[in-house]
Order: structure tokens, then sequence, then C-alpha cells
């Protein structure tokens, strides 16, 4: 497995550390600061399947590599995005998979 290296899971939680501080940065109360320990609070749930999915995509970054022709430069980038859109991704295909189960009510 040598895509899952240091350097891609850096990458990875880059991603989502990027990620979740552009969601803070747009959020609608912006009077009161950043407090660490209210945003784990807050967001626990959301951060353990971040990493949880983060960690899939890297696993799955070696079947990847074979298809981009194994370029080190799109795996960092692949790892990179994988990182940042993880919860884009996971909140797209919840959304769908609710929206069908409303349909079939």
């Amino acid at each position: 497995m040598e895509t899952l290296n240091w350097v891609n899971i850096s990458l990875a939680i880059l991603g989502v550390a990027i990620h979740s501080l552009m969601k803070f940065n747009k959020r609608k109360d912006k009077g009161c600061g950043f407090c660490y320990k209210y945003w784990i609070k807050d967001n626990v749930v959301n951060t353990t399947i971040s990493v949880l999915s983060t960690f899939a995509i890297l696993l799955m970054l070696e079947d990847v590599s074979m298809f981009i022709g194994g370029a080190s430069g799109l795996i960092k980038l692949v790892a990179f995005l994988g990182g940042y859109y993880n919860q884009s991704l996971i909140r797209a295909i919840t959304k769908k998979f609710r929206d069908n189960a409303n349909i079939e009510k």
C-alpha cells in the first residue's frame, strides 16, 4: 500500500481541516469566537464520519492510482480532494437515500 503514506494522510487531513474551517467561516452567528470544546461537542458525529470516510478513501486510493497511471501528483490531489469533499459527498448520498425513502412512503 504505497499510496497510504504520511504525505497522502496529511493532505487528506488538511482537506478535512480546510473544509471544516470554511464551514465555520460561513456560520450565521459570527459574534462569538472559536471555541474548540464547543466545536468538538457540536460536530462529533460529522468529524467521526469525516475521519472514517477519509480513511476509506485513502484505502481505495491504491485502486484509483491504477486508473490514473500511478502519477504521484494526481494521487496527492485525489487524497486532498477526498479529505475536502468527503462530507459533501456523504451528505449528497444520504440526502438521495432520504429523498427516495420519502417518495416510497
